[in-house]
């Protein structure tokens, strides 16, 4: 765990002493840092892809929890909200992809939610977990 956060800072005092040393006004530091910002924010959004491929691959929903998607979206809205009144375009690019990625993570558990709760999603009466997990097992050994 040291040694991660000892790592890190490493990198963010070599970002400095770059943004330092190389460009020397304020407008190019911002660009410089804000490019950076930019590329990792994205990344950060972009980290649930692949459980997004294994969900379009099995059509489940078991392994993307609706709140992590949720709450990724909303951060998103909310921050090209405030991206687009503060006319700040290193915010909207990234969190504008955030929130997109949200959007899609949200659609695809409305799309494969039904196929794993069918009984609980059509109105019947409420299955216990166990009912739930004997339901999927007897599913995947077909």
């Amino acid at each position: 765990m040291s040694v991660a956060l000892a790592v890190k800072a490493i990198i963010m005092a070599a970002i400095a002493a770059v943004t330092l040393t190389v460009f020397h006004t304020h407008a190019k530091r911002s660009t410089f840092v804000g490019a950076f910002s930019v590329a990792f924010a994205i990344l950060m959004y972009a980290s649930p892809l692949t459980v997004m491929y294994k969900v379009c691959r099995d059509k489940s929903v078991e392994y993307m929890p609706f709140w992590l998607s949720f709450t990724g979206f909303a951060n998103g809205i909310v921050w090209v909200a405030y991206a687009l009144l503060q006319f700040d375009l290193n915010i909207l690019i990234s969190n504008g992809t955030g929130a997109v990625l949200g959007a899609i993570q949200l659609l695809l558990l409305w799309t494969y939610y039904r196929a794993i709760y069918p009984k609980c999603c059509a109105g019947d009466a409420r299955q216990t977990d166990i009912e739930i997990m004997a339901a999927t097992k007897v599913q995947y050994q077909v």
